[in-house]
């Protein structure tokens, strides 16, 4: 089974695994803001706009949100797996949001039909990323803006860590295919302003079990001994009080399209 294949099938069939991974972060993180809600002040968009999401997983920025779409906003969510369409069908309805199955490599959209489109945490698992840039510029407006949320070095390093000591690889290297360090410069190539805003936070884990939930919701995690990682986590809770875990997360704002002003 190839990468994309297993991610679609496999690891974003449905929300499960992607559930286990926002719960650690919702109990244990110090930022005492909400990433989500974060996330949606940095959109800055006007009261009346079109605006694509690619790879929207189950809504979690709409559902976190939905106090603050502004009626004049539409909204199309789309993700490559069929299933986590139908998540985020279910948890938000209709009103502002539409929903479709869509590659984002080749999306099924005119030159020029968004004021606004967003990316989380996905464009690290895009094969051939430069033609998703390109076709993301492509459906923006002269003035339209992509937003790109992903990872950068040494997110969540003390996990890598804990893997590595029990023989295992870690979980960083595939946000490090477009992240915080070299996400402007593969923008850039399709955007002529490229600006990062960072999201300061990190988790205090005061319990084991939550660590073994989320190593085992991982791609790559097949075969992990949920004693052996529940028996490290815990030796280190006892330990310091707490097992610390550093965060490095951001958000891409890519203005002035270049494929929608040639």
């Amino acid at each position: 089974m190839d990468d994309r294949t297993y991610l679609r099938e496999v690891q974003y069939r449905d929300d499960a695994n992607l559930n286990a991974r926002v719960e650690l972060h919702r109990r244990f993180s110090v930022n005492p803001g909400d990433f989500q809600r974060w996330e949606f002040d940095q959109l800055e968009l006007v009261a009346r706009a079109r605006v694509l999401e690619i790879g929207c997983g189950p809504g979690l920025l709409w559902a976190a949100n939905l106090d603050r779409v502004p009626a004049g906003w539409e909204v199309l969510l789309t993700d490559f797996s069929s299933g986590m369409v139908e998540v985020a069908r279910a948890r938000l309805g209709g009103g502002a949001f539409r929903y479709a199955v869509a590659d984002a490599r080749a999306l099924p959209h005119p030159a020029a039909a968004f004021d606004a489109a967003i990316a989380n945490h996905m464009l690290y698992h895009v094969p051939e990323r430069p033609r998703a840039i390109r076709e993301l510029a492509r459906v923006l407006r002269p003035d339209g803006v992509l937003f790109a949320v992903t990872n950068g070095r040494g997110h969540m390093r003390e996990l890598d860590d804990l893997m590595a000591r029990l023989g295992r690889r870690g979980f960083g290297r595939e946000s490090a295919r477009f992240g915080l360090e070299n996400g402007a410069a593969q923008l850039g190539e399709a955007f002529a302003e490229v600006e990062l805003r960072r999201w300061e936070d990190a988790l205090v884990v005061t319990e084991p079990e939550p660590v073994v939930a989320y190593v085992r919701s991982m791609p790559g995690s097949d075969g992990v001994d949920s004693g052996a990682v529940r028996r490290e986590a815990a030796a280190v809770i006892a330990r310091d009080g707490a097992f610390r875990v550093g965060k490095a997360t951001g958000i891409f704002v890519a203005r002035s399209p270049i494929q929608s002003r040639t």
